[in-house]
């Protein structure tokens, strides 16, 4: 049987840190009302 390995590596930390900023920065690009306030903290 022949096993073959993925030759790219996932760092899930470092993407996930890279995904939080984004929508961090998404979140500060909304206008700011009542609802997009509450969202932002339970982000």
């Amino acid at each position: 049987m022949i096993q073959t390995q993925n030759p790219k590596t996932y760092n899930l930390d470092a993407r996930t840190l890279e995904f939080a900023e984004h929508i961090r920065d998404f979140v500060k690009l909304l206008p700011f009302n009542t609802t997009n306030n509450e969202f932002e903290f339970r982000i």
